[in-house]
């Protein structure tokens, strides 16, 4: 194998973290919810398909307190809706409210500029690449 410089993947991985959370995290306090909130809300909107909490916490690496903490307190908000599963009692199904859909907006758009920031010299063939090692670099290295 050729050299892999880990130094510029850290720095990579700070660099674009630090600019998400910036930028995310006033999106969140904007739209008068905390981060966790915003990361659940827009977990579910671009991913439906994975609507329990077992998966939220699987596929982004949050704890289930951050995640039932969250569901909580979006629940009250009438953010979100869970019902349970018809097959596993145990198993409740995350569905997103229309009173979500213009914070979900606003979050999605604070995601979006942060991306068209950070790789604006991309062209959409050097992004796609990226995308696609992206891909293979996580495939089948999931905890």
């Amino acid at each position: 194998m050729t050299h892999f410089d880990l130094n510029l993947l850290f720095y990579f991985n700070n660099l674009f973290s630090s600019q998400y959370d910036t930028v995310f995290t006033s999106a969140a306090k904007s739209c008068q919810i905390s981060r966790a909130e915003a990361d659940i809300l827009v977990f579910l909107a671009s991913h439906p398909a994975f609507d329990t909490a077992k998966e939220i916490c699987q596929n982004r690496g949050f704890s289930k307190a951050y995640v039932s903490k969250a569901l909580d307190a979006l629940v009250k908000k009438g953010f979100v809706s869970l019902v349970v599963d018809t097959n596993d009692r145990r198993c409740q199904h995350i569905y997103l409210s229309h009173h979500s859909d213009e914070v979900v907006a606003t979050l999605l758009a604070a995601q979006e500029s942060v991306v068209n920031n950070f790789f604006h010299d991309f062209s959409d063939n050097q992004l796609q690449d990226f995308t696609d090692f992206l891909k293979l670099a996580a495939n089948g290295r999931r905890e």
